[in-house]
């Protein structure tokens, strides 16, 4: 892992050029719908038939029947839930797989200056996370974005779901070497639908300040002349 002089993690993402251009130009980050990767999200069996009793469990006198409830809460999140996944640790295999192979673009930034693209705050010593936006993309629904670590586990044992936020980015631990930090944002109200077709919602940007972009050779001159515009609009940082 790489510090940032800000003290927190470096974070980098991997983007099609095109896909690069439609986040600059509609000043929002793209968050993908979780239950399209087929394993992201999904709670290991036991969550449902015997669940995690730590110490917070046994503090709190939760019950087996309330913990297997809190277990398939947290599941009817993800075809709710949408994420944007970013590493603090681009190796070469991962800019390999993620970044095609040099097809795709860089982005990078600190822990703390995508938190603040998101629209975190810190009067004082306290951090707090977004405040709501509207999902234009489904009538009726809200949502805050925040930046949050994954967990990793075996896949076979039970993971506590208390605090449900803890087990909703779980991943089996085979995707450890992926070092995932990620935007996510569930939809709500609970009750409300979404659709097979909202596979895709923007979250509307606070800047883009503290974000810097490596091009990839690949790049289109018509395309990295748009992202070189549209860059030094947004006061951001290319490499090229």
């Amino acid at each position: 892992m790489i510090l940032h002089p800000d003290g927190s993690m470096m974070l980098h993402h991997f983007i099609a050029a095109e896909h690069l251009v439609t986040m600059l130009e509609k000043e929002a980050f793209h968050l993908i719908r979780q239950d399209t990767y087929p394993n992201d999200g999904k709670l290991p069996d036991e969550c449902f038939t015997k669940p995690y009793r730590g110490a917070l469990e046994r503090s709190l006198g939760l019950e087996d029947e309330f913990l297997v409830s809190q277990a398939h809460a947290v599941d009817s999140l993800r075809h709710r839930t949408f994420i944007m996944s970013w590493t603090h640790d681009p190796s070469p295999a991962m800019r390999a797989m993620y970044g095609k192979n040099g097809l795709r673009c860089e982005i990078q930034a600190s822990a703390r200056s995508v938190k603040a693209m998101l629209g975190y705050s810190w009067p004082g010593r306290h951090e707090f996370p977004p405040r709501d936006q509207i999902v234009s993309e489904i009538p009726g629904g809200t949502t805050t974005a925040e930046l949050k670590l994954p967990v990793y586990s075996d896949g076979i044992g039970a993971i506590s779901v208390v605090p449900s936020t803890f087990a909703t980015g779980h991943k089996t631990a085979n995707h450890e070497w992926e070092a995932e930090a990620r935007i996510a944002a569930s939809v709500l109200p609970y009750d409300l639908e979404v659709l097979p077709e909202h596979t895709i919602i923007q979250w509307k940007a606070a800047s883009f300040h503290g974000l810097t972009v490596a091009l990839s050779p690949t790049v289109s001159a018509k395309e990295r002349a748009c992202i070189v515009q549209l860059a030094a609009f947004h006061e951001i940082s290319v490499r090229q």
